[in-house]
Parts: C-alpha cells; structure tokens; sequence
C-alpha cells in the first residue's frame, strides 16, 4: 500500500493533493471561542468531478474492488 504525506486544508484527488479547482476556501472555526482555527480547500463541482472520475478509474483498475471482503477488513 503506497504511503503519502498529509497536507491538511487541500483536496486529495487521484492520489495527488491540491487546491480546490476555483481556489474557493473556507473557514473551520472553533465553536467554542469563535474563532477561526484555519482554512481549508472548499471543493466545488470541477473538484467533484475530478474526485468522481479519479474513483472511477481506481474501482476500474481493480486494486481495491478486486480485494474480497475480508482482506478489504484486513487493511
């Protein structure tokens, strides 16, 4: 299984991390204080799409769906 580095407030689409497609972003905000925590890719269809396609192409592929149940669980 292949191993990746997180880059948290981006989109991780097809393997690869990135910005949302219209650079859109939006706030987390800590409810407790009000606060904004950070900010994060906000996706929009273009990055849907992407995500769709790219999930497609991985169950196609058969890498996971061709897994049985049981070693699915495994992992």
């Amino acid at each position: 299984m292949t191993t990746f580095e997180i880059e948290p407030g981006r989109l991780f689409i097809g393997g690869t991390w990135r910005e949302a497609a219209d650079a859109g972003r939006t706030e987390v905000v800590d409810p407790s204080r009000g606060t904004v925590v950070t900010t994060v890719a906000e996706a929009g269809p273009a990055d849907v799409d992407a995500a769709v396609t790219a999930a497609r192409a991985a169950f196609d592929a058969g890498e996971w769906s061709g897994l049985g149940g049981r070693e699915r669980g495994r992992i």
